[in-house]
């Protein structure tokens, strides 16, 4: 199926698939209409020059009024002149119709869907920069006057060109002039937009690196107080951080490095690092999810901070053990004393000589032990093992 446009549109729907679907991979690519021979070039020459001028004949003839007689006489005269130079061209201006193929690669373009509605009507739709080259093209053969038809066979991907044979080798020659610098800048606006891409994207990627690094704990923790660690975190994103002890804030935490974690995370992590000195808490996160489950409003999104708060873990006592160990079978004072010191070092060695009370009463040769069971029946084993020996 061959698809035709309205005479002042041909020549620009056809520019479309060489000029403007062109990808800037192609820019630099040689259109792929056949270059006039020199005897054509010089030809056309003449003839355009002949055109332009018969043109400016007819203007004066019918937009001057009140030419005077002999001014219009010799206007006349050289129309005469002019009409009879064109009969020594009769070959050049023979009717003819030429198909030319269209590139391969370019031809396949013309098949792509366009963003924006036809602008001029034809068998595909123009954009807005389509419009804009085709305008630049078309002041250019409207202003030489050229009369040639062109056409789009999009099936067989070909141009036609129909009208007098130089006109026809003056129209391909324009559009293989026209289309490497057009193409070439579409090229440049390619690349620019290309770049403000890049840049924009760049950007993008920067703000939110940047956002992220703003609303996470990133450090790297060389060890101390839990009081200095919580002023160390707040001085990087903003959080609620309540203490039920004060006792907490000096608390150990041991060396750590962490990147991009969210505060809640971050403190709730803690309860996982071994304790030292006795020191044992839990982590508490109450935000306004915990309170309204139901609520679409998040704690970044509503502008509000969860609560983290940090509590001792209490531990219950063990239940105290009393017990009197009769010692009179160490019949020297020393004796004892070596026993109760044996005790001593072996309550030391196991963790219990803050839990653990022990006292020698000489004149009855009696020990009192005090603690917790697991300490009192140590003692135990510590005095039958002594006894045996």
């Amino acid at each position: 199926m061959r698809h035709s446009l309205p005479n002042n549109s041909r020549i620009l729907a056809a520019l479309v698939g060489i000029g403007l679907l062109a990808t800037p991979a192609l820019a630099q690519q040689p259109a792929t209409l056949a270059p006039p021979t020199p005897t054509t070039v010089a030809a056309r020459k003449e003839l355009a020059e002949i055109r332009a001028r018969l043109i400016a004949i007819e203007k004066q003839d019918k937009e001057v009024p009140g030419l005077a007689a002999d001014v219009r006489t010799a206007l006349n005269e050289e129309r005469a002149k002019l009409r009879d130079a064109l009969r020594r061209f009769a070959a050049e201006c023979a009717p003819v119709t030429v198909r030319v193929p269209i590139e391969p690669r370019l031809a396949a373009l013309l098949q792509r869907p366009r963003s924006r509605p036809a602008v001029l009507n034809g068998p595909a739709a123009l954009g807005e920069i389509a419009s804009n080259f085709l305008s630049m093209v078309y002041d250019e053969i409207g202003h030489r006057g050229s009369k040639v038809e062109i056409t789009i066979d999009a099936p067989l991907s070909m141009f036609r060109f129909s009208g007098a044979a130089w006109e026809v080798e003056e129209a391909k020659a324009l559009i293989a002039e026209a289309i490497p610098p057009y193409l070439a800048r579409i090229e440049e606006l390619d690349d620019a937009r290309t770049r403000e891409f890049a840049e924009a994207q760049a950007h993008a990627n920067r703000e939110s690196a940047e956002q992220l690094r703003s609303s996470t704990v990133n450090l790297d923790w060389a060890g101390g107080k839990l009081g200095d660690l919580i002023a160390k975190v707040k001085t990087q994103v903003p959080c609620n951080v309540l203490l039920a002890a004060p006792s907490l804030a000096d608390a150990k935490i041991p060396p750590l490095s962490v990147s991009f974690m969210a505060p809640e995370v971050f403190f709730e992590m803690l309860e996982t690092l071994p304790g030292q000195d006795g020191n044992e808490f839990f982590v508490t996160v109450v935000s306004q999810a915990t309170i309204d489950p139901d609520s679409k409003t998040s704690a970044k999104n509503g502008g509000s901070l969860s609560a983290i708060t940090i509590t001792p873990v209490v531990r219950e006592e063990a239940p105290v053990s009393r017990e009197v160990f009769d010692v009179r079978g160490w019949s020297k004072p020393e004796a004892a004393s070596q026993l109760v010191d044996s005790i001593g070092f072996a309550m030391d060695a196991a963790g219990f000589a803050d839990k653990v009370k022990i006292r020698l009463h000489a004149p009855s040769n009696l020990l009192f032990v005090q603690g917790p069971r697991e300490a009192v029946e140590l003692v135990r084993k510590i005095i039958e093992a002594t006894r045996t020996k």
